[in-house]
């Protein structure tokens, strides 16, 4: 399940530089321990999850300040409730959708 979530946080990500956002600092709050220590190490023996890691540090750019932690999924309402509730989605989402291509395009 860990792909999953670092799917998620690049998602997020794209969205975010397509949203306007700096690419100087980014933080990152995830409810995946696996995932989080992904990150942190920027390594992982696992290619899927090693592919999923580059794509994320690429996507931020060479200087970017990352900062991630991990947040307990019984308090992570706002990620539980997009995967959960297909109808809900929060106004500023919409203007940062990100396309299967647009994803594809970040893997290794």
């Amino acid at each position: 399940m860990v792909s999953f979530e670092l799917i998620a946080i690049l998602v997020v990500i794209i969205g975010a530089v397509k949203a306007g956002a700096e690419r100087a600092s980014c933080a990152i709050l995830s409810d995946s321990k696996s995932g989080v220590a992904a990150i942190k190490k920027s390594f992982s023996m696992k290619e899927g999850v090693a592919s999923l890691v580059a794509a994320i540090t690429r996507a931020l750019g060479p200087s970017a300040d990352i900062r991630i932690g991990h947040i307990a999924g019984k308090t992570n309402w706002l990620a539980d409730r997009l995967f959960r509730d297909n109808t809900f989605c929060p106004e500023r989402l919409t203007e940062a959708a990100v396309t299967v291509e647009e994803l594809i395009q970040h893997m290794p």
